[in-house]
């Protein structure tokens, strides 16, 4: 058939290369290389590459599709997933999202739950109204105008808790502008800002701790050098008022006034006079001094209790118009010298002793010479010359008799 028609009927087949218009009605099977709409189409089997159009039919299954599903980072998710939460994975966002559940705002208030790890610093703003806070008294508890907890021991340790057992960590006094740290309640260690001082309930130790003590008083257990010496003397810090001795002690200097019991040492003086209060002066050891007075004399002092060789003595020195000295000494034995010269008296001019059935006697009479006359005496005091009178030395004659006798001898210088 040719030509053109503008109805055709009872046609079972129609091919045609160069078909125009509508084809309206019921075919088994179409086979078209191309056309512009098909409408009710009961099979469609092959239709090759649909490029345009509107889709009106019935919505395609899931497993029609060559890609059924996509990823958002490395999370998967099926189209047609039904509403729920869902957790992603290798997400990274780029802004800042309106609201965040389970994550972090990059601006804005929110609270976070759940422990968070960050593997770098984290750098807080510097304005005030930005700084970091830990409430419940980790950091930056606010306690009362002026009043801030800085540092807890935990979550349910901190210096401004309820319970002074839970009460624990470093806190901000404002009133008195004082870092407080609290110990069980009780603030241990106080630092006033506005002074500079410390006060600490307990003990405060180092090597070296420098400025003004304004506690309680300090035991002398706590100190290094709780006692001194004066002399040879230990004396204690804290001694109670009570007489004393000090040995050891040489007085450099001249004190305006002495009261002494007992005189170990003075050094010279050239005006000040020696008071005693009591009636002796007693000396340990050798002792020298010099004593001025208008006549320019001074004194020597020896110990007392001396011997043969050393007696106690007072020796008076004499400048000479020579300009040499020349000394008066009285000794406790009993004699006098004058320049090394015994002066005689009447306790050193005689001395005499018995002697009982003997043949020789040796008298010992200290009087400091050889230059003697000697009388011997029988027992019924009648004189007679023994057969030897030696003078053995200035202080002892040897005398010797014929036979043993009895008598007295007398020795005179």
């Amino acid at each position: 058939m040719g030509g053109t028609s503008t109805s055709l009927a009872g046609l079972t087949s129609v091919t045609s290369t160069a078909f125009t218009g509508s084809l309206q009605g019921n075919a088994s099977n179409i086979i078209a290389t191309s056309n512009t709409t098909l409408t009710s189409l009961s099979n469609l089997n092959t239709v090759g590459t649909i490029t345009g159009g509107t889709w009106n039919g019935t919505a395609i299954a899931n497993n029609y599709l060559a890609n059924p599903s996509f990823y958002v980072g490395t999370t998967s998710i099926s189209l047609g997933r039904t509403s729920a939460s869902q957790t992603l994975t290798g997400v990274s966002i780029d802004g800042n999202a309106a609201t965040v559940t389970g994550g972090v705002y990059t601006s804005g208030d929110q609270t976070i739950g759940g422990v968070k790890t960050f593997s770098n610093k984290v750098v807080f703003a510097s304005t005030v109204d930005n700084r970091p806070q830990f409430p419940g008294g980790m950091l930056g508890l606010d306690t009362g105008d002026g009043d801030f907890d800085i540092w807890g021991i935990s979550r349910d340790y901190y210096p401004s808790h309820a319970t002074s057992a839970n009460a624990w960590g470093l806190r901000w006094y404002g009133t008195g502008n004082e870092f407080r740290f609290v110990g069980g309640g009780t603030n241990r260690v106080v630092m006033d800002m506005d002074t500079g001082d410390i006060v600490s309930t307990g003990i405060i130790s180092g090597t070296t701790i420098y400025g003004t003590w304004n506690g309680t008083a300090i035991a002398n257990n706590y100190l290094a050098n709780s006692s001194f010496y004066i002399g040879t003397t230990s004396i204690s810090l804290g001694r109670g008022s009570a007489s004393q001795s000090l040995t050891g002690v040489n007085i450099d200097g001249t004190a305006g006034g002495e009261t002494l019991a007992t005189v170990t040492s003075r050094g010279a003086s050239t005006s000040a006079a020696l008071t005693l209060s009591s009636t002796s002066l007693t000396m340990s050891s050798h002792y020298y001094t010099l004593m001025y007075s208008t006549n320019d004399t001074y004194v020597h002092f020896y110990p007392s209790g001396g011997n043969s060789t050393n007696y106690s003595a007072v020796n008076w020195r004499f400048w000479t118009t020579a300009g040499g000295t020349k000394v008066l000494r009285a000794a406790g034995d009993g004699t006098f010298t004058w320049d090394s010269s015994v002066v005689k008296t009447v306790a050193n001019s005689s001395y005499s002793t018995t002697f009982s059935s003997v043949t020789s006697v040796t008298v010992t009479h200290n009087l400091g010479t050889k230059d003697v006359a000697v009388f011997v005496y029988d027992s019924s005091d009648n004189m007679f010359w023994p057969s030897s009178i030696v003078t053995t030395s200035t202080s002892v004659v040897t005398v010797t008799f014929a036979s043993s006798r009895s008598g007295r001898v007398v020795v005179v210088r």
